[in-house]
């Protein structure tokens, strides 16, 4: 048995939460507080690797599981990027590997330009190690090549 717990976050359409709450505890023969109902799917804060993986195989209802490392609290991608960088990150990736596919949303964020957000998350991996630039996600790897590409040539004169 592993000690690890986990904070763990099962998507479900709208409507199944309290649905997916139960199959949840069932699955991993918690008691009725092992996981709580949230808005748009269940949440455990104390579940276990082996629980984690009963999850994944058995649960009919949920349509995505997530495993939430921390939160980052910024109002400047300065802030945002020495946040994501104290993140314990090796714990959950090994050393260097390819670096997970990145998807951000911005609402109600003064950190609106969601790509540039996923482009520094990505960075701050392969800043820490963590992840081989080479690796780095299609999206991620052309808005880095396009930003330091130079500028086209000025056209000839006389036409």
């Amino acid at each position: 048995m592993s000690a690890t717990r986990y904070k763990v976050f099962a998507s479900v359409s709208p409507g199944l939460e309290k649905y997916l709450a139960s199959e949840l505890r069932r699955i991993t023969g918690g008691k009725p507080s092992a996981w709580r109902v949230v808005e748009g799917g269940a949440e455990s804060t104390s579940l276990a690797r082996e629980g984690l993986w009963e999850v994944c195989r058995q649960s009919r209802l949920a349509e995505g599981v997530r495993v939430r490392i921390g939160e980052v609290k910024s109002k400047t991608f300065y802030d945002f990027i020495s946040g994501i960088e104290r993140l314990p990150w090796t714990a959950y990736l090994k050393r260097p590997s390819p670096p997970p596919e990145v998807k951000a949303v911005c609402h109600a964020s003064t950190l609106y330009h969601s790509d540039a957000v996923a482009e520094r998350l990505v960075t701050a991996l392969v800043n820490r190690g963590v992840c081989r630039y080479q690796d780095v996600t299609p999206g991620a790897q052309k808005f880095v090549d396009e930003r330091a590409k130079p500028p086209p040539p000025p056209p000839p004169e006389g036409r």
